[in-house]
C-alpha cells in the first residue's frame, strides 16, 4: 500500500482554516465547546483522512479553534483602543470591546461555550484562562502605564489593577452569555466607571 501523499502547505493551512471555521459554525449551533469530530467534518465538507493530516487529535483541534478565537478578540479590541486618543477612552475601548461578545447573536453564541465553561475546555481550563487573561491583561495593563505617565492616574501596580478589571469585566460577560441577555450600552458604560474611579482612586489618595 502506497503512503498517502504528503499535503504541500498552503492545502494544509487552507484545510485547518476550514476546519477551523467548521468547528466555530458547529459550537456556535450547539452549545457544545467539545463538539464531535464527524459534525465538524461534516460541515467542513472535508474527510477524516484530511482531518489527521492536519491535527493529531480533536483536543489539538480545540487548542486551534480558542487560539484563534483570542486572536480575533485581541486583535478587535486593539484595533478599537488605538482609535482612542487618551487613556481613559482606551479602558471605555477595551471594556465596550468585551462585552460586545454578548450583544451580537452571532458573536454570543460562537463565545459562549468557552466563556460559559461548557465541557472541559471552557474558560475552566486554568491553561486556557492563564493565556486568555495574560494578552487581555496585557492590553489593559499597557493603557493603565500610559495613564501614569501622562497624569491621568497614579496606579501603584498596573499589572495588579489590569488583573482586577479583568476579572470583574469577564465575570459581566460571563453572566450575560449564561442568562442569554445582551449587555445594555449603560453596562458598559457603568462597568468602565467603575474602572476608571479605582484607577483614579480618592482624591486624597493622589497627594498622599
Amino acid at each position: 500500500m502506497s503512503p498517502r501523499p504528503r499535503l504541500r502547505e498552503d492545502e494544509k493551512e487552507e484545510y485547518a482554516r476550514r476546519l477551523i471555521e467548521a468547528a466555530f459554525r458547529v459550537i456556535a449551533a450547539t452549545s457544545d465547546s467539545e463538539p464531535a469530530v464527524r459534525a465538524i467534518l461534516r460541515e467542513a465538507g472535508l474527510s477524516q483522512q484530511a482531518f489527521y493530516r492536519c491535527f493529531s487529535s480533536k483536543d489539538d483541534l480545540l487548542d486551534a479553534v480558542l487560539a484563534e478565537g483570542r486572536r480575533l478578540l485581541v486583535e478587535h479590541l486593539t484595533r478599537r483602543m488605538s482609535r482612542e486618543p487618551t487613556p481613559e477612552g482606551r479602558i471605555r475601548a477595551w471594556v465596550g470591546g468585551v462585552m460586545q461578545q454578548a450583544e451580537a447573536k452571532y458573536a454570543a453564541d460562537r463565545t459562549r461555550p468557552f466563556v460559559a465553561g461548557t465541557g472541559r475546555r471552557g474558560a475552566a481550563d486554568p491553561t486556557e484562562a492563564t493565556e486568555t487573561e495574560r494578552q487581555l491583561g496585557g492590553l489593559l495593563e499597557e493603557v493603565i502605564a500610559a495613564g501614569n505617565a501622562d497624569g491621568s492616574w497614579a496606579c501603584a501596580d498596573p499589572a495588579g489593577a489590569a488583573l482586577i478589571i479583568h476579572d470583574f469585566v469577564l465575570a459581566s460577560l460571563r453572566r450575560h452569555l449564561i442568562n442569554g441577555v445582551a449587555p445594555s450600552r449603560s453596562t458598559s458604560q457603568d462597568l468602565a466607571d467603575f474602572a476608571l474611579r479605582a484607577l483614579r482612586g480618592r482624591p486624597d489618595d493622589r497627594t498622599a
